[in-house]
């Protein structure tokens, strides 16, 4: 929740940083306009230069998939992920997927092309990896509320032990109690200390 967020200094992004990627998006967006999508007609045209080993038919194929790239990122976006981390990584795999449809192509003999091949390679590609994305980031967002949980029960546990003590306990009375090892409850109290100076700045 947003108090451990807050607690741990590891806060979701902030209205400025939002708006800054939203407004990153939204220039990526006005570049888009001025390139045209590919037409099935036109993939077709250019598979069949790209197995001639022509660069700029490569180059015109990832270029016209940019704006369903953009697209798809939009899918995942709704996700809690960074949108020009998606765009960013779906990029990358749309590149990939053009030169490995155009390895596997060059093998094949003849002339013709396979243009739901080359589409189906593309999407799975860019999909994997926008769904690779959204996993890395839940992940962390897991390992740090697991951390806020931890920081949580330690300051109550302390917060007892000092009671029943009448002092301040050590990290190892903590660490008994919570039966964890002593080095990880003392950087947890550093972490809770990092969290706390932080937030006073």
């Amino acid at each position: 929740g947003g108090g451990s967020e807050a607690f741990l200094g590891t806060r979701q992004l902030g209205k400025d940083e939002k708006n800054m990627e939203e407004r990153v998006y939204q220039m990526y967006e006005e570049e888009m306009e001025g390139i045209l999508p590919c037409s099935r007609e036109e993939i077709a045209d250019l598979l069949v230069r790209l197995k001639k080993g022509e660069e700029d038919a490569r180059t015109r194929l990832i270029e016209g998939h940019l704006g369903q790239v953009a697209d798809w990122a939009q899918e995942y976006g709704e996700k809690g992920v960074d949108l020009s981390d998606l765009v960013q990584e779906g990029n990358m795999a749309l590149m990939m997927a053009v030169r490995a449809y155009e390895k596997v192509a060059a093998a094949v003999q003849g002339e013709e092309v396979y243009v739901d091949a080359f589409l189906s390679v593309v999407e799975s590609q860019v999909r994997e990896a926008m769904k690779r994305v959204v996993e890395e980031q839940e992940e962390s967002d897991q390992a740090g509320e697991t951390l806020a949980a931890k920081i949580n029960v330690m300051n109550e546990v302390t917060r007892r032990l000092a009671e029943e003590y009448g002092r301040e306990a050590t990290a190892k009375e903590v660490a008994e109690k919570m039966q964890l090892d002593v080095d990880e409850v003392k950087e947890l109290m550093k972490i809770a200390l990092n969290a706390v100076n932080s937030s006073m700045r």
